[in-house]
């Protein structure tokens, strides 16, 4: 799905890290490790197209689906914590709009072999899916799910986000991040803000994820639960 070619990264003539090669296939379980300043969250962040290397390439499957969760985030905060949570599904309007719109054109098309219509097919093919997954759930069962598997009280989830702490509202965020089922995961210390039993659920569930995850965590025992590979960032290496 994804594929790293010998990048580079460096900042104002200090080289970060060099030449580094890897491949997420899916259903890979990979921890990133190295030492603070090493240049973890920089290459997670390469990865996700976040940020561009200086030099190398991220080639990624035109329909890979990434999900990033980042050490830091925001959001609005005037939403109560299930509405925040179901935000993530607020594109299927958009979605099904999409689908008409591609329907609608190659119904009128005849020039089956051509490039573009091959490019249609795909993109349909990728919508279709997506409205699959997205709309045979029940959403908001799966969210109130979720958040209380993150440590979030049932009768929690109508209070706004905003009366919550930074670590609370990261919670969130990471509900979204996993109802929204990407291809790949890519977690940047998901378990900061985790108590023992929210990060037993999060192990739990990752154990169990269909799609690859990429993860950085100081957490070992964490890593050794849910990833069966590790790559090593030394920094300037």
């Amino acid at each position: 799905m994804i594929s790293v070619s010998n990048i580079s990264v460096s900042f104002a003539h200090k080289e970060l890290f060099r030449d580094i090669s890897l491949t997420i296939d899916r259903r890979d379980r990979i921890a990133l490790v190295g030492k603070n300043g090493a240049g973890k969250t920089t290459l997670i962040k390469v990865i996700a197209g976040l940020a561009e290397p200086t030099s190398g390439r991220v080639v990624r499957s035109s329909d890979c689906r990434m999900g990033y969760l980042p050490q830091q985030m925001g959001h609005a905060k005037d939403k109560s914590v299930l509405e925040e949570a179901l935000t993530v599904f607020s594109y299927l309007e958009e979605l099904h709009k999409r689908m008409d719109i591609i329907t609608m054109e190659l119904s009128g098309r005849d020039d089956f072999e051509s490039e573009s219509y091959k490019r249609l097919m795909v993109e349909l093919n990728e919508v279709t899916d997506r409205l699959r997954i997205l709309s045979s759930d029940n959403p908001r069962g799966n969210a109130e799910k979720i958040l209380t598997g993150l440590g979030f009280k049932q009768d929690e989830l109508d209070r706004p986000s905003r009366t919550f702490s930074e670590g609370w509202n990261m919670r969130i965020e990471l509900a979204k991040l996993l109802l929204s089922r990407p291809d790949i995961l890519l977690l940047d210390e998901p378990t900061n803000h985790l108590d023992i039993e929210s990060l037993r659920w999060l192990e739990q569930y990752l154990e169990t994820y269909p799609g690859a995850l990429l993860v950085i965590s100081h957490d070992r025992t964490f890593l050794d639960t849910v990833t069966n590979r590790t790559i090593e960032i030394s920094l300037n290496r």
